[in-house]
């Protein structure tokens, strides 16, 4: 479905009686204001080949000789920013093609200079800088975005919840086994509160799962690639019986790569890490955009990694990872009162939850087919495919998985 261009004939009138005023043959230069140039970037919005469901922003006003350009998380490298020096000043706006997603993830820059020229005109799958840095805007929480300050243009309402954490009583409880739940997110990246709250949600199920002593948190300030090493060699030192440890990301990223503490995690520094620790049986889940990369990527090897047994990704290689919405597009959330923060890392939780209740542990004791090794192993497994769901493209509880969106699908190996 496309932005419908009749839709903007009134904002073209005004576009037109701008253009007839600033060519009036005084030789002054007009100067817009800023309602002018929002409407000037909503005509432009109609011109787009962009889908209803995207949202149009103003993130900040700019002035002449700053750099507006698109931060974008990179392919084994660290991110890469292009930008522009800007010859005039005047206002940033931006098309979320998957509004408030974690990126890498789709999306249109327009900067609009004050005599009403588009100064600096970007498609990008990266977010929006200025010298370097996201406008506050990007930075603040989710709900304190969609906002009538920034949110100009959100044709189907798209609902942002209020959050509470997710309250897990897990009652079985497995020894030998170890976590590190990593928040790879920056307090200046966009979604960096919600990956806080969904990294403490985690931390504490895993806590309750394993016992205190046998879960690291990795969170800013240390959260860098080297945190995450120090953290498994910390579990194996601490514990002479650590057998298997989890590693669980919530980071942006792109291709078999992400970006934590701002540093680069790839499919490489993973296997580097897991074959430093022969004898430690690893399993990965990782929330990030283009996660399904990192599925492909050891579904493809010849031989499979001797000591990976499980890789869980939060969605496709090709598609991104998304906060909790509650509806989006027309499209209500099956369970939209109990998840919280980042939509598949609450949906996991809350099945984690339900199978180690003791009416409900009986079901992963028992499960003969897949063959796991262990009971952590069959934890993971019927606690994703319950997220899923035998019917996905209808029951799904990962909201952006359901059939009339399909922009969200989680991927397993093993």
């Amino acid at each position: 479905m496309r932005l419908k261009k009749a839709f903007f004939l009134g904002v073209l009138v005004i576009i037109i009686s701008f253009g007839i005023i600033s060519c009036s043959g005084t030789g002054t230069q007009v100067t817009i204001t800023y309602d002018t140039a929002r409407t000037i970037f909503l005509t432009w919005i109609g011109e787009q080949d962009s889908k209803d469901e995207s949202v149009g922003m103003f993130l900040s006003e700019v002035q002449a000789g700053e750099t507006v350009g698109a931060e974008v998380i990179g392919e084994g490298t660290s991110s890469i920013r292009q930008a522009r020096e800007l010859s005039k000043g005047g206002w940033l706006f931006y098309l979320d093609e998957a509004p408030g997603g974690f990126y890498n993830h789709p999306g249109k820059i327009l900067v609009i200079g004050k005599n009403g020229d588009k100064l600096y005109e970007k498609e990008t799958v990266g977010r929006p800088v200025v010298n370097g840095e996201p406008p506050e805007v990007l930075t603040k929480k989710l709900k304190e975005r969609f906002v009538a300050d920034y949110v100009i243009w959100n044709p189907v309402e798209i609902y942002i919840p209020d959050y509470t954490h997710i309250v897990v009583d897990i009652i079985q409880y497995m020894k030998s086994y170890g976590a590190v739940v990593v928040n790879g997110l920056r307090p200046s990246e966009s979604l960096y509160s919600e990956a806080s709250d969904v990294h403490d949600d985690v931390v504490d199920a895993m806590e309750q799962l394993m016992g205190p002593s046998y879960v690291e948190a990795v969170d800013y300030p240390d959260n860098a690639t080297i945190d995450i090493q120090n953290a498994v060699q910390t579990l194996i030192d601490d514990h002479i019986r650590m057998s298997n440890i989890t590693i669980y990301i919530v980071a942006h990223g792109g291709h078999q790569y992400m970006s934590v503490g701002g540093t680069g995690f790839s499919t490489n520094s993973l296997v580097t890490l897991m074959n430093a620790y022969p004898n430690i049986n690893f399993s990965v889940i990782i929330e990030t955009c283009h996660g399904g990369s990192w599925t492909d990527y050891f579904d493809g090897l010849a031989t499979p990694h001797p000591n990976l047994d499980l890789f869980i990704a939060s969605t496709r290689s090709d598609q991104g990872a998304y906060p909790d919405y509650d509806t989006y597009y027309s499209v209500v959330d099956h369970n939209g009162a109990d998840d919280q923060y980042v939509e598949f890392t609450s949906d996991f939780l809350l099945q984690i939850d339900y199978y180690t209740q003791s009416a409900n542990w009986p079901t992963v004791t028992g499960l003969t087919y897949p063959t796991f090794a262990n009971n952590y192993l069959k934890l993971y497994y019927l606690a994703f495919k319950k997220v899923k769901t035998n019917n996905p493209g209808a029951n799904s509880l990962v909201i952006f998985e359901r059939s009339s969106l399909n922009f969200q699908s989680p991927q397993i190996y093993f």
